[in-house]
């Protein structure tokens, strides 16, 4: 009987041993295939981001947002081994829209086997894109459909990153403020380029994509940088204030550049699910 016990405990001990010990993913296959989703998560400083609910930028202004789209474009995605996989660009157009959370989920299909360590995009889109016809502007890029109300007719390109909202702090235009930032460098003459590519790592974590796995990679995009220079951040951007004129509406000019460089680092990488 004791023999017996003995022999229950060891038994027991293997199954905790093999039960606790962490199942190796098999080598990544050349000839294979998975998925892989970027979630971008919309906050303010530590609190998720909501519709109509104040929120207080540096220069000490209260304000609410009602509208918040951008387009994200053109993704890549590199390996630990230093390789990068180019993401079809007719498949790498999408236009994240706080009021539609299925959205904020980017669905990466067909990416071959690997461990991934980093993902670059273009917050915007790409010049050759937005000068080409209709035929070639379809799904996210469709200005009449889900891309409705993300295009200049009058200045023939694309508004990369659209936020509007009200803050008590501006006294005209019923207190709105509107940051519509656009500008792919102009199709024959020179002109503003406000298409920023933002590279973001995942730190010591790997997105393991494999055949039948889908893993998520969660991105932060942090509202309150929109307003606010980073510090030592190239190419620099700036703070702004409601109360400073100019700064309530931005469209174009060198004021929208500026705000397209401080969201250029607004987004960070947060965390990531090997599903």
């Amino acid at each position: 009987m004791k023999f017996n016990h003995i022999i229950y405990i060891i038994l027991f001990s293997v199954i905790v041993i093999t039960s606790c010990t962490k199942k190796e993913e098999p080598a990544p296959a050349a000839d294979k295939k998975g998925n892989l989703t970027l979630k971008f998560d919309n906050v303010a400083g530590n609190s998720d981001f909501a519709f109509n609910t104040d929120y207080i930028n540096a220069s000490g202004n209260t304000f609410k947002v009602n509208m918040l789209r951008y387009f994200i474009s053109n993704i890549r995605l590199t390996k630990a081994d230093g390789s990068v996989y180019t993401i079809p660009q007719d498949n790498s157009y999408f236009l994240v829209d706080e009021s539609i959370a299925s959205s904020q989920q980017l669905l990466l299909k067909d990416i071959p086997e690997g461990d991934y360590t980093a993902a670059t995009f273009i917050i915007g889109v790409d010049s050759l894109r937005s000068t080409k016809s209709n035929a070639f502007r379809l799904g996210a890029l469709d200005t009449s459909g889900e891309a409705q109300g993300m295009y200049w007719s009058w200045n023939s390109g694309y508004i990369f990153f659209k936020m509007e909202g009200t803050s008590p702090a501006i006294t005209s235009t019923g207190n709105a403020f509107r940051y519509h930032i656009g500008g792919f460098g102009g199709m024959t003459a020179a002109a503003t380029n406000n298409i920023r590519t933002k590279t973001v790592t995942f730190g010591t974590d790997k997105s393991i994509v494999r055949q039948g796995k889908e893993p998520e990679v969660h991105l932060l995009m942090d509202i309150l940088k929109v307003f606010n220079a980073t510090a030592g951040a190239t190419p620099a951007g700036q703070t702004f204030n409601f109360s400073t004129t100019g700064h309530s509406t931005i469209m174009s000019g060198a004021n929208s550049s500026l705000v397209a460089n401080n969201y250029l680092n607004a987004f960070v990488y947060d965390h990531l699910h090997n599903n």
